[in-house]
């Protein structure tokens, strides 16, 4: 159940050598056939045509500066010619959990290098640009089923953990541990088969992230409690149902690093699950995430391009990958940090009373920060 969802796609276009413009006409204007006549007698090619909201389209052209552009600018039709310039999506999320006085002292956040995440979750689209050779696909309770990842979101978890633009611990090795179907559901039996090969096959130093929720469970508590007396630190979404985290799995787990959502005002999240499980909230809305080039509808549908693709989107599910980077930044400054020492370390350094206490539901009052 994730909030959410406005899908954006990088330019398939590139135009690092040559100019990508916008050219609008002028309101009322009944030249816009002519106008498309001229720009393709003069080898400039069209990339898009709008005519609806405005008149114009989208040009590429080798050279901005060329004659055909000097005299397109001075038809009375043109309105307005600008640069298909870039729009971004602002990352709150990471500048919140910043300590403010790294900033002041430009020092580098540790990035959590030689440390294995195991990504326990729909797989990880390895493809994807955000990954750069440092996701591997490791283990699949479906064989060679559902593919990388059919459903988009365990590429948008690892993508905040160790993605090369956007993750927090960028120097990461990331292993899909792939337990959830298409759909994003899973039984309690498949996450269990994932958790036994990540206790037979992990190398360490590693951490699980482990973002999903569901029915109390005794039988996965126990399992998360084996593999963190292996030595294996565990994180999971506390859930967001805007109830009680105790009375649901993997959430109740008061021994592994339970994760609430807070949002841009620091606040609970509406949709966080709260209470005494809880380990401490960080930033789960609006977050800035990699997905798949398609969607579970399409999966089964004629070959897409394959282009880098975001996602915004809310959830707890995408406030404990930051916890996760957080503490592979840790192991990687020191691998011999136990589960219980990391958690504690994670709550010591993190800031104590600056989220909203009436929207809290006696939760801890604790933000994460990034390591030093």
């Amino acid at each position: 159940k994730e909030v959410g969802g406005v899908f954006l796609q990088k330019s398939s276009e590139s135009c690092d050598k040559d100019a990508c413009l916008i050219l609008k006409i002028a309101k009322g204007s009944v030249n816009m056939p002519k106008i498309e006549a001229l720009l393709k007698s003069m080898d400039i090619s069209i990339q898009d045509t709008y005519a609806s909201l405005i008149k114009g389209f989208v040009l590429r052209v080798p050279n901005a500066a060329s004659p055909p552009m000097r005299l397109l600018s001075s038809m009375k039709d043109v309105e307005l010619i600008e640069d298909d310039s870039r729009l971004s999506v602002e990352q709150w999320a990471v500048e919140r959990i910043t300590p403010k006085h790294r900033h002041k002292s430009n020092l580098a956040p540790l990035n959590g290098t030689d440390v294995n995440v195991y990504v326990v979750d729909t797989g990880i689209w390895t493809q994807h640009g955000e990954f750069d050779g440092k996701a591997k696909f490791a283990y699949s309770v479906f064989g060679n089923r559902y593919g990388d990842d059919s459903n988009g979101h365990g590429t948008q978890v690892a993508s905040l953990i160790g993605g090369k633009t956007i993750g927090l611990a960028k120097g990461v090795n990331l292993h899909a541990v792939q337990a959830m179907e298409f759909d994003g559901t899973g039984s309690v039996s498949n996450v269990l088969k994932a958790l036994e090969w990540i206790a037979e096959n992990a190398k360490l130093p590693a951490v699980v992230n482990m973002s999903f929720n569901g029915q109390k469970s005794g039988v996965l508590d126990s399992a998360i409690d084996a593999l963190l007396e292996k030595g294996i630190p565990v994180v999971a979404a506390a859930g967001n149902e805007a109830k009680n985290a105790c009375g649901m799995s993997p959430s109740d787990d008061q021994k592994a690093v339970i994760v609430g959502a807070s949002d841009e005002t620091d606040k609970r999240a509406f949709f966080s699950n709260y209470g005494s499980c809880v380990t401490l909230f960080a930033p789960g809305t609006n977050v800035y995430a990699a997905s798949v080039p398609f969607t579970p509808k399409s999966m089964f549908g004629p070959p897409v391009k394959q282009s880098d693709h975001y996602v915004v989107t809310s959830g707890t599910s995408f406030a404990a990958p930051f916890v996760t980077a957080s503490i592979a930044m840790l192991l990687s400054s020191n691998p011999s940090l136990t589960p219980v020492q990391l958690k504690k370390i994670i709550v010591d350094i993190s800031e104590h009373g600056v989220l909203k206490p009436d929207s809290l539901l006696n939760s801890p009052n604790i933000l994460l920060q990034i390591p030093l």
